[in-house]
């Protein structure tokens, strides 16, 4: 259980793991944190997502809680939340917002330098929040290079007129003699690549805060101490990684898959080496920390 919850505004969403105990658990705390500040949900208006877990256990949550059961997508702070990669359907919104923003415009009174301010300051705008939270599908990051290249040439959303630089030109520096607009495509990774820094490298990174069950005994909550994967030893942070036997055995076969041969390190040894890794372009090395990032988070 990597996050226990987010609030924002009157939002509060809880995570918990997929089997009843762990939803009790977190509901009963809930419900005495309400008892003591006054402070109540209204579970009508409330929703339960469940994924990966048999119908017969989500059957079981549900009417444990007593709240209605919701289906991915859900819409949250303006973006689409999923259990997969969006899909090109799922992010019409955002093309159909960027489409409605234009048509808002009285365009064609413009000259060439005013649409080109207009892309860089409110439709790039647009396109960035969903940027630095998802990786979009090429087939959506065209349309939007498609869309903002006939604004730029035609004062509309539409438009089968060729421009006579291409949009790649554009994207080059202005020491290059160009307007050095963001390619898209590009950004859109190399945001998401910030946000895994972020949480591996940040003094208030995820890791120092995990729900580890050491953590959750000093919490006061009645479950087992032993490790939920070897059913071994106590479930703490560096056992996680990679002291576990069955987590050993996983980072040591992705290991060998990128093709290094190395026994696993301590937690904090394994963290000095990806983020060694993590400042290098080269192909190999930025294999390795994504191969890292993903095993923690599976893990």
């Amino acid at each position: 259980m990597d996050l226990t919850h987010m609030m924002f505004a009157d939002d509060l969403l809880l995570f918990a793991r997929g089997d009843s105990d762990s939803v009790t658990f977190i509901f009963s705390a809930f419900s005495k944190l309400s008892a003591a500040s006054g402070l109540q949900a209204y579970l009508h208006k409330s929703e339960v997502y469940i994924a990966g877990v048999p119908t017969d256990v989500v059957d079981q949550i549900v009417e444990s809680l007593g709240i209605i059961k919701g289906s991915f997508p859900v819409k949250y702070l303006g973006v689409p939340l999923t259990t997969r990669k969006l899909s090109y359907t799922e992010c019409k919104p955002l093309i159909e917002k960027t489409v409605a923003r234009i048509k808002s415009w009285s365009a064609r009174l413009l000259s060439y330098a005013g649409r080109l301010q207009l892309i860089k300051s409110v439709l790039f705008g647009i396109q960035l929040y969903w940027c630095q939270t998802f990786v979009l599908q090429k087939k959506v990051m065209k349309e939007v290079h498609r869309i903002c290249r006939s604004f730029l040439w035609t004062g509309s959303e539409v438009g089968s007129r060729k421009g006579p630089v291409s949009w790649e030109q554009w994207c080059l520096p202005k020491s290059n003699g160009r307007w050095n607009l963001k390619d898209l495509t590009i950004w859109n990774k190399a945001a998401v690549m910030k946000h895994c820094w972020a949480l591996s490298m940040k003094q208030d990174r995820l890791w120092n805060r995990l729900a580890t069950k050491d953590r959750l005994i000093s919490w006061n909550l009645p479950i087992q101490r032993s490790c939920g994967l070897c059913q071994v030893h106590d479930e703490t942070l560096c056992h996680l990684f990679f002291e576990c036997s069955y987590a050993n055995e996983i980072w040591t076969a992705v290991l060998q898959e990128l093709g290094i041969v190395r026994g696993c390190l301590s937690w904090q040894e394994e963290l000095r080496w990806v983020a060694k890794k993590s400042r290098s372009t080269r192909l190999s090395n930025i294999k390795c920390s994504v191969a890292f990032i993903e095993t923690v988070y599976a893990v």
